[in-house]
């Protein structure tokens, strides 16, 4: 009876409560629901709120084989892309006045190289000196792939996608999606029939445009193309060089022989033959391009913008070249080499791999087992299968040294190849530079050229080795190579690989997937969600557990970079202004060789002085990442910087200078 009792007060109660409801207010939700009931009424209220549609553009035809009555035959078929206008996405984003304040408008008082406006190219660029609100640009390209890539639609739905970021913003915006915006999609078959020229025309037509500057207000925006990212074939086919590393002359940063760039280990040679956009223009003004000699297929669109010239943007790309290239090669070179010597095992290894500490900061780049390759060569027995993620290999690059730096034997000069590759890696990821940093990186890509080609005479240069000679001039020219990765550019594609694997529907699959980017983007635009993550996260007893800082996680545990030395977070408080305290102490620490890490020395009989400090930007401004102290084999404390640290500048230049 209790339990009918209980039905029945409750039918009892929701009877009462609905003689008393608001029916009028249903009326007006119902009304306004119906204003939006379909989908082109919806599109039609977020196009009066700034939402930008993508455009259907034909940029030209092509053959395509069509069965018609029984029988094969080939057909002339539009080609057609989804273009968003680059005008009109940041007049939108711009309207916002407490975003448009964070666009750096000139470049730093000090000597150091700290963003692209440091760059020789930037700071020679006459645009820059009209009033207003400058807007430097960095244009993407990469291939996707929507469907199953093992499936029998593989390479048929293929898609190039085409993105835009402003690079003269804070670090911490680079690494929002939201701040790669969508330029366009074109089904990669289009593309490989007509080149990357017809889409390269429109970008051309939008970035002309900003050259010559819009108002916004009282405000006036005006700025150019001043970068190219992607990989490097993709790069080879929007600048009109040849799309093959097998050919002759397949670098685009210098006119080096693909034998030369085989043998090659000077970064001043390399740079002696840079290629020039005069050079460049005669090449392509002949009637058929001398393919062989030049590596020049066909004049780029680009070219039409009044300051930009693709042969000279110089924009290496960190992320294809050091993480999915010479990362992969070396380290598995590196390994096998120990295995033969029988230095450890691959189960041992895989045990390591396996078991290691990672830490919060870097538990969600684990990288995977390793396994030996099933394409096992006769000079190359224990060839290893080196599948990684980006990120999961720069996380095993960096904690290898960690888990077996205490087996390998002191002297091995496989081991003295990955530290100056791990040297290398240091100060390409650096978001700052000096002029002798650049010079020291030069030699020390000459000092690991020379030591590879002596270690493994069989194993000539790869084309993304011959890449790092040219690294110090880039650095040089254009700033920081961070600023131009593709890894975020990359997580992009999420939203297309989604929408095709839920849509299952690829009838004119660019339509859909520029839809879903553009509300995507249009969403988080209009919910203000386009921030760097500031907050401070407590736990259920009130304490504060973590302090999100520009999107860094910084937890209890962990070293900080502070005052140019490591600085461990023993509590997060928040003071009487709500602004978030570290506590802790500085540690001592010492740098491995065998490790290639910092080694933490800790004196137990002595107690360390605790210091509290304001938490913010401009602390961590040298080095806002967060750092897991990890433990090698032997259980010694050390922990790995994700770049060179702004302390060692003056070891850097002296060395420099004395090897010189």
């Amino acid at each position: 009876m209790t339990v009918a009792q209980d039905v029945v007060d409750g039918v009892t109660n929701l009877l009462s409560e609905l003689r008393t409801f608001d029916h009028d207010m249903v009326n007006r939700t119902a009304e306004a629901a119906k204003r939006l009931d379909t989908e082109h009424k919806r599109l039609s209220k977020f196009r009066e709120d700034g939402y930008i549609c993508s455009k259907t553009k034909k940029i030209g035809q092509r053959e395509e084989s069509t069965v018609v009555d029984n029988s094969v035959q080939v057909q002339m078929m539009d080609c057609e892309v989804q273009f968003v206008s680059i005008i009109e996405t940041l007049k939108f984003i711009l309207s916002k006045s407490d975003f448009r304040r964070d666009v750096r408008t000139r470049g730093t008082c000090s000597q150091m190289l700290e963003s692209v406006w440091d760059g020789s190219r930037s700071k020679n660029m006459p645009l820059w000196s009209t009033e207003g609100l400058p807007i430097l640009l960095r244009l993407y390209q990469d291939d996707i792939e929507v469907a199953n890539p093992l499936g029998a639609n593989s390479g048929v739905y293929k898609l190039t996608m085409y993105y835009f970021s402003i690079l003269n913003l804070p670090p911490a915006y680079h690494a929002l999606l939201c701040h790669q915006h969508l330029v366009c999609v074109a089904m990669a078959t289009d593309i490989k029939a007509l080149s990357h020229n017809p889409v390269c025309e429109l970008v051309t037509k939008d970035v002309r445009e900003l050259e010559d500057g819009f108002n916004l207000g009282t405000i006036r925006v005006y700025g150019t193309l001043v970068a190219l990212s992607g990989d490097n074939l993709g790069l080879n086919g929007i600048i009109g060089l040849v799309e093959s590393f097998s050919a002759n002359h397949y670098c685009r940063f210098c006119m080096m022989s693909k034998d030369h760039c085989q043998k090659n280990h000077s970064c001043s040679e390399a740079n002696r033959m840079s290629r020039n956009h005069a050079e460049h223009k005669a090449h392509t003004s002949q009637k058929s391009p001398d393919t062989r000699n030049t590596g020049v297929v066909r004049p780029c669109s680009l070219d039409d913008i009044k300051y930009f010239k693709a042969i000279e943007s110089f924009t290496p790309d960190i992320m294809h070249d050091l993480l999915e290239g010479v990362m992969k090669l070396e380290v598995a070179l590196v390994l096998e080499s120990l295995i033969s010597k029988a230095v450890i095992t691959l189960k041992q290894l895989n045990h390591l791999i396996n078991t290691f500490n990672y830490g919060y900061t870097d538990v969600g780049n684990q990288p995977r087992l390793l396994r030996k390759s099933t394409a096992a060569k006769k000079e190359r027995p224990n060839m290893i299968n080196m599948k990684q993620s980006a990120s999961g290999m720069w996380c095993l690059f960096r904690t290898l040294p960690v888990m077996i730096g205490d087996y390998v034997p002191s002297g091995s000069k496989e081991w003295e190849l990955y530290r100056l590759l791990s040297e290398i890696t240091a100060f390409a990821f650096r978001p700052y530079h000096s002029d002798e940093s650049t010079h020291y990186l030069d030699y020390i890509v000459e000092e690991h050229h020379m030591l590879f080609l002596r270690l493994f005479p069989g194993t000539p240069l790869t084309p993304k080795q011959h890449n790092l000679c040219h690294y110090g001039e880039a650095i040089r020219r254009n700033g920081p190579l961070p600023q131009f990765s593709a890894m975020r550019s990359e997580s992009k594609h999420q939203i297309a690989k989604i929408t095709g694997a839920l849509t299952c529907n690829f009838r004119n699959i660019p339509v859909t997937v520029a839809r879903k980017y553009q509300l995507k983007n249009f969403g988080d635009w209009c919910s203000d969600n386009i921030y760097p993550e500031n907050r401070v996260s407590y736990s259920k007893a009130g304490h504060v557990s973590s302090v999100t800082l520009n999107g860094c996680k910084i937890a209890p545990g962990c070293l900080l970079i502070i005052d140019d030395s490591a600085f461990k977070v023993s509590n997060l408080a928040v003071n009487a202004q709500g602004q978030p305290l570290v506590k802790g102490h500085h540690v001592n620490a010492q740098w491995s060789a065998d490790l290639i890490a910092y080694i933490i020395k800790e004196d137990e009989q002595q107690n360390p002085i605790i210091c509290s400090r304001n938490l913010n930007s401009e602390l961590l401004s040298k080095y806002p990442y967060p750092i897991s102290v990890w433990r090698s084999s032997s259980g010694t404390k050390c922990f790995v910087t994700k770049y060179k640290i702004r302390s060692e500048e003056r070891r850097v230049g002296k060395e420099c200078r004395s090897r010189w």
